[in-house]
């Protein structure tokens, strides 16, 4: 049995979904990690690192839900039974928070720093845009904190109470937000 997917275009499906629910999911999933890092953190336990990757992590999994593709694609077996699977592929492929937003449909960024403005859990940054420079290297950041050749771009402290009040924030505005699909190119 052949087990190589090859790619398909499907007449009529949408080239993509945004948000994309795969990515949201997994994003949803570090969502809840960060907040419960949050509350070990706040009960004495050592996890400062770890809460800041998976919340960086989280906040860039929501990013790409917000600029992906659908690939559809199909093995032998599949295609004999006219189905195929649908994967999602974010368009900017990397860890800056910074490059991802500014990757994403203007009409999104502006609903971003709309809702943003409209919080008051965020005590240090007045635009959506500088705390997202603020976090941006974070995931790498704080895997490799060790490292004595790593510059975290100057910055000495994290405030971890924003940063998971934007993973939450980031949670709440794309599952609130209305769908759309895009019809696949012809």
């Amino acid at each position: 049995m052949n087990s190589t997917r090859n790619t398909v275009y499907p007449e009529l499906l949408p080239e993509s979904e945004i948000p994309n629910r795969q990515i949201l999911n997994a994003a949803n999933e570090f969502r809840d990690v960060t907040n419960l890092l949050f509350d070990k953190l706040l009960a004495g336990h050592h996890c400062a690192r770890p809460l800041c990757m998976v919340a960086a992590f989280a906040i860039e999994l929501y990013l790409k839900s917000l600029n992906a593709k659908n690939v559809y694609s199909q093995d032998e077996t599949e295609s004999m039974c006219g189905v195929y699977q649908v994967n999602a592929a974010p368009t900017k492929k990397e860890h800056s928070l910074t490059k991802l937003y500014k990757s994403i449909d203007e009409k999104l960024k502006a609903n971003l720093r709309e809702a943003y403005s409209n919080e008051s859990c965020f005590s240090l940054f007045s635009t959506f845009e500088s705390i997202i420079d603020e976090y941006d290297g974070l995931f790498v950041a704080s895997r490799y904190s060790f490292d004595v050749n790593y510059d975290f771009g100057g910055k000495k402290g994290i405030n971890i109470t924003d940063l998971k009040n934007l993973v939450n924030f980031f949670g709440k505005f794309v599952i609130e937000m209305p769908r759309f699909c895009s019809p696949m190119q012809s």
